[in-house]
Protein backbone atom coordinates (compact mmCIF):
# COMPACT_ATOMS: atom_id res chain seq x y z
CA UNK A 1 0.00 0.00 0.00
CA UNK A 2 1.37 3.39 -1.01
CA UNK A 3 0.72 6.71 0.64
CA UNK A 4 1.76 8.64 3.68
CA UNK A 5 3.08 6.82 6.70
CA UNK A 6 0.10 8.03 8.73
CA UNK A 7 -2.43 6.82 6.15
CA UNK A 8 -0.75 3.42 5.92
CA UNK A 9 -0.49 3.17 9.72
CA UNK A 10 -4.25 3.62 10.12
CA UNK A 11 -5.00 1.24 7.25
CA UNK A 12 -3.19 -1.54 9.14
CA UNK A 13 -4.51 -0.74 12.62
CA UNK A 14 -7.60 -2.26 14.23
CA UNK A 15 -8.47 0.42 16.73
CA UNK A 16 -10.35 -0.73 19.81
CA UNK A 17 -11.58 0.99 22.93
CA UNK A 18 -9.16 3.34 24.69
CA UNK A 19 -8.23 0.73 27.32
CA UNK A 20 -7.87 -2.14 24.81
CA UNK A 21 -4.83 -3.10 22.79
CA UNK A 22 -5.05 -1.82 19.23
CA UNK A 23 -4.06 -4.66 16.90
CA UNK A 24 -1.45 -4.26 14.21
CA UNK A 25 -2.82 -6.16 11.20
CA UNK A 26 0.12 -6.10 8.79
CA UNK A 27 3.59 -7.63 8.84
CA UNK A 28 5.27 -8.41 12.17
CA UNK A 29 8.92 -9.11 12.84
CA UNK A 30 10.11 -12.32 14.51
CA UNK A 31 9.51 -10.82 17.96
CA UNK A 32 5.92 -9.88 17.11
CA UNK A 33 6.42 -6.14 16.65
CA UNK A 34 4.42 -4.56 13.85
CA UNK A 35 6.58 -3.08 11.11
CA UNK A 36 6.05 -1.06 7.96
CA UNK A 37 8.21 0.69 5.39
CA UNK A 38 8.55 4.46 5.51
CA UNK A 39 8.24 5.20 1.80
CA UNK A 40 10.04 8.55 2.16
CA UNK A 41 13.19 7.16 3.77
CA UNK A 42 12.84 3.58 2.52
CA UNK A 43 13.51 2.33 6.05
CA UNK A 44 11.54 -0.29 7.96
CA UNK A 45 10.00 1.27 11.08
CA UNK A 46 8.22 -0.27 14.04
CA UNK A 47 4.49 0.41 14.15
CA UNK A 48 4.38 1.21 17.87
CA UNK A 49 7.04 3.89 17.35
CA UNK A 50 5.00 5.36 14.48
CA UNK A 51 1.96 5.38 16.76
CA UNK A 52 3.90 7.29 19.41
CA UNK A 53 5.11 9.86 16.87
CA UNK A 54 1.63 10.36 15.40
CA UNK A 55 0.10 10.93 18.82
CA UNK A 56 2.85 12.60 20.86
CA UNK A 57 5.53 13.83 18.47
CA UNK A 58 9.21 12.97 18.03
CA UNK A 59 10.86 10.26 20.09
CA UNK A 60 13.73 11.64 22.19
CA UNK A 61 17.11 10.58 20.84
CA UNK A 62 18.36 7.32 22.35
CA UNK A 63 15.01 6.43 23.92
CA UNK A 64 12.82 3.36 23.51
CA UNK A 65 9.06 3.21 23.15
CA UNK A 66 7.97 0.59 25.67
CA UNK A 67 4.69 -1.32 26.10
CA UNK A 68 2.82 -1.20 29.42
CA UNK A 69 0.56 -3.99 28.11
CA UNK A 70 3.44 -6.32 27.14
CA UNK A 71 1.76 -6.93 23.77
CA UNK A 72 4.47 -6.29 21.18
CA UNK A 73 1.95 -5.87 18.34
CA UNK A 74 -0.14 -3.30 20.24
CA UNK A 75 -0.10 0.24 18.78
CA UNK A 76 -2.45 1.94 21.29
CA UNK A 77 -0.59 5.11 22.33
CA UNK A 78 -2.15 4.90 25.81
CA UNK A 79 -0.26 1.61 26.30
CA UNK A 80 3.11 3.09 25.34
CA UNK A 81 5.71 5.03 27.30
CA UNK A 82 9.16 6.49 26.67
CA UNK A 83 12.04 4.86 28.49
CA UNK A 84 15.67 3.92 28.29
CA UNK A 85 16.83 0.41 27.48
CA UNK A 86 17.58 -0.07 31.17
CA UNK A 87 14.06 1.04 32.14
CA UNK A 88 12.56 -1.27 29.54
CA UNK A 89 14.62 -4.18 30.89
CA UNK A 90 13.65 -3.33 34.48
CA UNK A 91 9.98 -3.27 33.44
CA UNK A 92 10.42 -6.69 31.81
CA UNK A 93 12.14 -8.11 34.89
CA UNK A 94 9.54 -6.69 37.30
CA UNK A 95 6.79 -8.35 35.28
CA UNK A 96 8.63 -11.69 35.18
CA UNK A 97 9.07 -11.72 31.40
CA UNK A 98 12.84 -12.22 31.43
CA UNK A 99 14.40 -15.33 30.05
CA UNK A 100 15.71 -17.83 32.51
CA UNK A 101 19.06 -19.53 32.15
CA UNK A 102 17.63 -22.71 30.61
CA UNK A 103 15.58 -22.15 27.47
CA UNK A 104 16.26 -25.56 25.93
CA UNK A 105 13.68 -28.14 25.04
CA UNK A 106 10.47 -28.04 27.04
CA UNK A 107 11.74 -25.00 28.97
CA UNK A 108 11.50 -23.00 25.76
CA UNK A 109 7.99 -21.53 25.54
CA UNK A 110 7.98 -22.08 21.76
CA UNK A 111 8.88 -25.77 21.82
CA UNK A 112 6.95 -28.03 19.47
CA UNK A 113 8.33 -31.38 20.56
CA UNK A 114 8.49 -33.16 23.90
CA UNK A 115 11.42 -35.16 25.27
CA UNK A 116 9.48 -38.31 24.43
CA UNK A 117 8.92 -37.10 20.85
CA UNK A 118 12.64 -36.45 20.43
CA UNK A 119 13.57 -39.90 21.71
CA UNK A 120 10.98 -41.54 19.45
CA UNK A 121 12.10 -39.54 16.41
CA UNK A 122 15.72 -40.56 16.90
CA UNK A 123 14.78 -44.18 17.53
CA UNK A 124 12.49 -44.36 14.47
CA UNK A 125 15.03 -42.63 12.23
CA UNK A 126 17.82 -45.00 13.28
CA UNK A 127 15.79 -48.24 13.12
CA UNK A 128 13.56 -47.78 10.08
CA UNK A 129 13.62 -46.43 6.57
CA UNK A 130 11.41 -43.46 7.40
CA UNK A 131 12.47 -40.13 5.92
CA UNK A 132 12.99 -36.90 7.80
CA UNK A 133 10.20 -35.37 5.71
CA UNK A 134 7.79 -38.12 6.81
CA UNK A 135 8.81 -37.70 10.45
CA UNK A 136 8.20 -33.97 10.09
CA UNK A 137 4.67 -34.64 8.83
CA UNK A 138 3.96 -37.08 11.65
CA UNK A 139 5.16 -34.67 14.36
CA UNK A 140 3.92 -31.47 12.70
CA UNK A 141 7.34 -29.86 12.31
CA UNK A 142 9.68 -29.09 9.42
CA UNK A 143 12.09 -31.64 7.96
CA UNK A 144 14.84 -29.16 8.88
CA UNK A 145 13.95 -29.46 12.58
CA UNK A 146 13.88 -33.26 12.28
CA UNK A 147 17.36 -33.12 10.72
CA UNK A 148 18.63 -30.98 13.61
CA UNK A 149 17.09 -33.38 16.15
CA UNK A 150 18.53 -36.57 14.62
CA UNK A 151 21.94 -34.90 14.22
CA UNK A 152 21.89 -33.58 17.84
CA UNK A 153 21.99 -29.92 16.81
CA UNK A 154 18.67 -29.37 18.63
CA UNK A 155 17.57 -31.14 21.78
CA UNK A 156 21.20 -32.19 22.21
CA UNK A 157 20.62 -32.48 25.97
CA UNK A 158 18.20 -35.40 25.44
Amino acid sequence: MRGSLEKRFWAYTEKGEDAECWKWLAYKDRKGYGVLRDTQSGKIVKAHRVSWQLHYGPIPKGKCICHRCDNSSCVNPAHLFVGTSQENNADRDTKGRQRTGNQKGEHNPRHKLSREDVKAIRRRYETSRITQADLGKIYGVSPALISMVVNYRRWEHV
